[in-house]
């Protein structure tokens, strides 16, 4: 390999690295905004037949998550729906022997682990406790988020003062986001990106020896051929030059050592005649390549849903993994020899 051709592949290396960096900042950023958010998990129930209140375990509100959201709806949209939040003791005093539900925790295929208990069938108005740490409120449905605190905490949640006014109550943990791989892709990339970039200014700046033994090799176009072609003569001092009419009359019969071969150029470096797709196909070959091998990708992600219209589901996460361009060297020489 010439060492012009030398030069074109350090060109296209350059113009792939660019591109991969320009990739990975994508997929950097993407991961960025899906990893922001968090995982989150969610339970519901329905099964609320004769009880008046459903009420929390203080563990479930400490699993470890950064924010939960309690929803609850109604069986009539004229029902007034409440959702508050205590402290356990204060829960476990206000609620006294009430049929209810006790949420455990999360169980199989988005449903709530409960336990029933208590006999008392009214209930007193929440709305007149001044025990809440958080609560909401609405006709029909009510949903609260709760940013777990110290200590032990329980929910209440109530449908009017009689049995039976609850159709779904929801539970969900928002889980703390983790280790994210965004930061590592966008370095990368940036990385990638600035040193292709710079790469290609550097070579494009070089001088044009490597070009020209390529351009000689692409044409057929030999320095050799044109030595003879040169003007021996000078006549700029009047006195010529040796084996010119200043020498005495003798005329040289061979080319002086001395001179030099003048090569007409064209847009700076590249030789006359030099057609000017020459500079620009070999390397939009290869660009549509590395296009080509990184237009493949893969996504992966894990969700958890609740199967409920009503309240709150669960998000969903995907990840894209990134397609990194394989431009091989055996590749890289076929375009190269075809051009």
């Amino acid at each position: 390999m010439t060492a012009g051709r030398g030069v074109l592949v350090a060109r296209l290396a350059a113009a792939v690295a660019a591109l991969v960096g320009l990739v990975l900042l994508v997929v950097g950023a993407t991961r960025g905004g899906s990893d922001g958010a968090g995982d989150q998990v969610s339970a519901g129930t329905t099964r609320l037949d004769g009880v008046v209140a459903v009420t929390t375990r203080p563990d479930v509100l400490a699993e470890g998550a950064s924010r939960i959201r309690l929803g609850a709806s109604a069986r009539t949209s004229g029902s007034t729906v409440f959702v508050g939040v205590a402290r356990a003791d204060d829960v476990t005093a206000w609620v006294g022997d009430l049929a209810r539900v006790d949420v455990l925790g999360a169980g199989e295929e988005g449903t709530l682990d409960i336990a029933r208990t208590g006999t008392t069938t009214t209930a007193p108005d929440p709305a007149e406790a001044d025990i809440w740490a958080a609560s909401a409120s609405g006709q029909g449905a009510a949903r609260l988020d709760w940013m777990p605190a110290p200590g032990p905490w329980s929910a209440v949640v109530v449908a009017g003062p009689t049995p039976g006014g609850l159709e779904r109550v929801d539970v969900g943990w928002v889980r703390p986001a983790g280790g994210s791989s965004a930061p590592a892709f966008v370095a990368t990339g940036l990385v990638l990106l600035v040193a292709g970039a710079v790469a290609l200014l550097v070579l494009r700046r070089r001088g044009g020896s490597p070009d020209d033994e390529f351009y000689d090799d692409f044409s057929g176009y030999d320095d050799a051929d044109d030595t003879g072609d040169t003007d021996d003569t000078d006549d700029r001092d009047g006195t010529g030059t040796p084996g010119g009419p200043g020498a005495g009359g003798s005329t040289s019969t061979g080319p002086d050592p001395d001179a030099t071969t003048t090569i007409p150029r064209v847009h700076g470096r590249r030789r006359a005649g030099t057609p000017p797709w020459a500079r620009v196909v070999p390397l939009a070959l290869a660009l549509s390549l590395g296009a080509t091998a990184c237009s493949s990708g893969s996504s992966g992600g894990t969700a958890t849903a609740t199967g409920s219209a009503t309240a709150a589901g669960t998000t969903s996460g995907a990840s894209a993994v990134p397609s990194y361009p394989a431009v091989l060297v055996p590749q890289a020489e076929n375009v190269l020899d075809k051009v």
